[in-house]
């Protein structure tokens, strides 16, 4: 049942919904108006999938911001209404305060933030409780809404390069730091549009760079965006009557995200080498594949070798060997809240071993976490409470348990082999002497040699991958048991 329900990890979904709920807005900002609003379609092979919707309302020095998203989207078998809603508060165009929530019917979270000095004091709201955080920045970062005015301002040119701080409270909460907020936007030049019921644009044509991700953007002189282009595959126009109605239809990304495999493989989960070929993952971006001691490249040429614990270089825990980064409380992973602490004492009970700790920790996520699609920001408190969840929340709960064990364990992306195809996928490693891939999603230790890592790091750190979604090539040359 595991194999079926992960044909499509919904963290690719998870990267994608931060792109379209971060949107470079597309509100025309005349100051003349008090009020302006514009929403816009998001299309998928010509079926309206979502719409969004801004607002700005100014007041002198003041002015407030609400943008709204919305996704009818298909996680693994399981279809779910997906919206984001943003109210921003400013003076003299810097954010004061915001309420953001992120709502699905798999789980939902809500933050309220205020500026203080150094940064910004924000509350964080879900199903296993609240607490409070701090976001360290000297940045003044401006809401999605405000880009196109604010580059309007600049007096574009073609050539020209901006760069500007978004307020994005998911790549806060994701971990992010105040670099994974800034945005650049470079103008490519002037081109002809045609948008659906509108009619024809000469507008500017901008390709961003947001959390990683790629958007291209097209600017009419009013400053108004009339069309939008986003992996994978997703196109936006401006509506032609702002009050649009009807409903959405369905948008499954298992194959526009997968890349299809050129050989077919009998028992992947037993393959404990592999060797392939692979191409598109630009090295400037962090896409560094060989780690030293799973993995490692010879050009385009990537071999994986899947190995557990040996016995001989394990430890007894807490680890006191080093490697802080990986033993502490992080992002979304409170290794240190009480519920957790207790869980992975409950779990490991009398063992010492490192290894075998591990192991006990993988095996009761695995038993115990019911495997369904899941569209939220995957929480460990959230996900030990509702025993419900895919790959994010699986490898999220898995981390928190282990580092509270005493275990050092990162939190890694890339893909994994299923029926003929590489689908992109969330997982663990350990230190237990050596590095060792964990998967409680599959249950397994060490995780089957198909699973390729590309990136280690936050969820923050993961939007990346959406940048060369549909421009990875994957060749298998070899695998063996």
């Amino acid at each position: 049942m595991c194999r079926l329900l992960f044909r499509m990890s919904s963290r690719t979904a998870l990267l994608l919904l931060v792109l379209l709920f971060m949107p470079f807005g597309n509100i025309s900002s005349r100051a003349e108006a008090a009020l302006d609003s514009e929403t816009m379609s998001i299309y998928s092979g010509g079926r309206r999938v979502g719409a969004s919707l801004y607002t700005i309302r100014k007041n002198g020095d003041s002015s407030e911001v609400f943008e709204k998203t919305s996704i009818r989207i298909k996680l693994l078998d399981k279809v779910q209404d997906v919206s984001t809603e943003g109210t921003y508060h400013l003076t003299s165009g810097e954010v004061k305060s915001f309420e953001y929530k992120f709502d699905s019917p798999s789980g939902g979270m809500k933050l309220t933030g205020e500026r203080v000095e150094g940064g910004y004091r924000i509350k964080t709201d879900s199903v296993s409780g609240g607490s409070e955080v701090f976001f360290k920045t000297s940045f003044s970062p401006i809401p999605a809404a405000l880009i196109p005015e604010w580059l309007s301002s600049r007096g574009l040119k073609e050539g020209a390069e901006y760069e500007v701080p978004i307020m994005d409270p998911l790549t806060i909460v994701s971990g992010g730091d105040e670099n994974a907020l800034l945005t650049t936007h470079r103008v490519n030049g002037r081109e002809k549009v045609e948008v659906p019921g509108l009619g024809r644009y000469d507008a500017w044509k901008i390709v961003s760079d947001i959390s990683g991700m790629e958007m291209t953007s097209w600017l009419a002189d009013s400053g108004l965006v009339v069309k939008q282009e986003m992996p994978p595959g997703l196109t936006a126009y401006k509506d032609a009557e702002a009050d649009k109605a009807g409903g959405l239809e369905v948008f499954d990304i298992t194959e526009l995200t997968s890349i299809p495999s050129d050989v077919m493989l009998d028992d992947p989960r037993g393959t404990t080498f592999l060797k392939a070929e692979i191409s598109g993952l630009p090295p400037e971006d962090g896409f560094n594949l060989s780690d030293g001691y799973r993995q490692f490249t010879d050009g385009d040429t990537i071999e994986i070798k899947a190995e557990g614990p040996d016995g001989n270089g394990s430890y007894d825990i807490p680890y006191k060997g080093g490697l802080e980064e990986y033993m502490g409380p992080g992002p979304l992973v409170d290794s240190a809240a009480p519920e957790i602490v207790a869980a992975a004492a409950e779990i490991t009970g009398k063992e010492r071993d490192a290894g075998k700790a591990a192991s006990l920790i993988n095996d009761w996520v695995f038993r115990n976490i019911k495997k369904e699609g899941t569209a939220s920001v995957p929480n460990a408190l959230d996900v030990l409470k509702t025993r419900s969840g895919d790959c994010n929340e699986h490898s999220a709960l898995y981390a928190a348990l282990a580092r509270a064990a005493g275990i050092p364990t990162k939190t890694v992306s890339g893909t994994i082999y299923i029926d003929g195809r590489f689908y992109y996928h969330a997982w663990n490693e350990v230190y237990v002497g050596k590095w060792v891939a964990v998967d409680s999603a599959f249950g397994q230790m060490p995780a089957d040699a198909t699973h390729i890592k590309f990136i280690e790091g936050n969820l923050s750190d993961t939007s990346r991958i959406m940048k060369v979604v549909g421009k990875i090539n994957l060749s298998i040359l070899e695998a063996s048991r």
